[in-house]
């Protein structure tokens, strides 16, 4: 059974993302269809497969980090985060990974995501929240090509570092 995490891509966005890319195949989250009382696989096409799958995850989550490292402008979303980033970008990209609609890595490796608990440790206010939204729009325009496939991905993304906020200012 596939887990859903929180504010991950949903039927309305897979199916604009099919339509993008000009497929027919279904557009289902899940990795199995119940046809005539048995279970069949189905094809299934993602925010993940659209983008390009595993190698485009792993730019854009390494991309967003070398941002965050570099840009001045994101030196206070920076300063919240460990000096090696490496752990971060590891477990940025397993989370990204099945929240885009590929393989479950990071629920399989750690369990819920718990997001806005396990940031709980960071104070992040509307200029880190920004910030971190800086670094993010950046790497997706660099690495995924299609506009409307980063429009479809940079909404529910901006919502969830709104909910990430943990502090006012």
């Amino acid at each position: 059974m596939m887990k859903r995490l929180p504010g991950a891509i949903n039927r309305r966005n897979a199916d604009a993302a099919a339509k993008i890319i000009g497929t027919e195949k279904p557009t289902t989250l899940g990795v199995a269809a119940i046809r005539n009382g048995a279970m069949t696989d189905t094809q299934t096409e993602t925010l993940y497969n659209a983008i390009g799958g595993d190698g485009t995850v792993r730019a854009l989550t390494h991309r967003f980090y070398e941002l965050m490292d570099t840009l001045p402008e994101a030196a206070r979303c920076r300063a919240v985060h460990p000096a090696d980033l490496s752990g971060s970008e590891e477990k940025f990209y397993e989370y990204l990974t099945g929240w885009l609609g590929g393989p479950p890595l990071y629920t399989d490796k750690r369990g819920h995501p718990m997001l806005r608990r396990r940031h709980f440790v960071a104070e992040i206010g509307p200029q880190e929240r920004d910030e971190w939204l800086l670094c993010f729009t950046r790497a997706l325009e660099e690495t995924v090509s299609h506009p409307q496939l980063r429009s479809i991905i940079l909404e529910p993304v901006t919502r969830l570092a709104h909910h990430m906020q943990n502090k006012d200012e």
